[in-house]
């Protein structure tokens, strides 16, 4: 019997476009569980020397950016965050953590993924405060000690740094990103959003 296809999502939790397409990922998952098998990669949107505070300008360029995704997806956003003087815009802590998810539950990376998502575009909570990544993590269930040392492990960070490396060895430099392994041949499906049914639509070769 041959192998499913393995269909990489390439993404970082604090990228608003990936907040946009998780509605399109949801449906697929759930549309097609069995068809492929799936894997998370983060990309680190905003690590290391691009990690900004959230000054006047970035508030512009995020608010727009917001207001877009919103528009074509229907996601919602909780806007008062952007009006905080002291976030500084690193996902560094949001992609170890979902990074941490993946190695305790790798069943629900995509549900931890989508859930920390949540709590920063619609609850307004701060993604790079550890209480945050816990808070998501509990809620999920997960096993609180040990997501805990996971986190702050330096295999996770070595881990999460491999996936930066990984994304961008794959040619992704923008988020979100979709690829099918079948066989030995790698096929880019789609980057940048795509609502639900133009994702299953340039899935079509492998869904039919």
């Amino acid at each position: 019997m041959s192998e499913k296809p393995e269909l990489t999502y390439v993404g970082d939790p604090l990228c608003s476009w990936c907040w946009g397409f998780a509605p399109s990922l949801r449906k697929l998952r759930e549309t097609h569980p069995d068809r492929f098998s799936y894997r998370l990669l983060v990309g680190g949107l905003r690590t290391g020397a691009n990690v900004q505070p959230l000054d006047s300008e970035l508030k512009g360029y995020l608010t727009s950016a917001w207001q877009e995704v919103a528009r074509r997806s229907g996601q919602p956003f909780d806007y008062a965050f952007l009006h905080r003087s002291d976030f500084v815009y690193d996902t560094e802590p949001s992609c170890r953590a979902v990074v941490a998810a993946r190695g305790l539950a790798p069943g629900r990376a995509f549900e931890y993924n989508e859930s920390l998502q949540d709590a920063f575009y619609r609850r307004g909570l701060d993604p790079t405060r550890e209480e945050t990544l816990l808070a998501v993590a509990r809620e999920l269930d997960l096993p609180d000690a040990e997501f805990r040392e996971a986190l702050g492990s330096d295999a996770v960070a070595k881990r999460t740094q491999a996936d930066f490396e990984e994304a961008r060895a794959m040619g992704v430099h923008g988020f979100p990103a979709v690829a099918v392994r079948d066989g030995d041949t790698l096929t880019g499906v789609t980057r940048g959003w795509l609502p639900p049914d133009l994702l299953l639509e340039a899935l079509t070769p492998w869904l039919s």
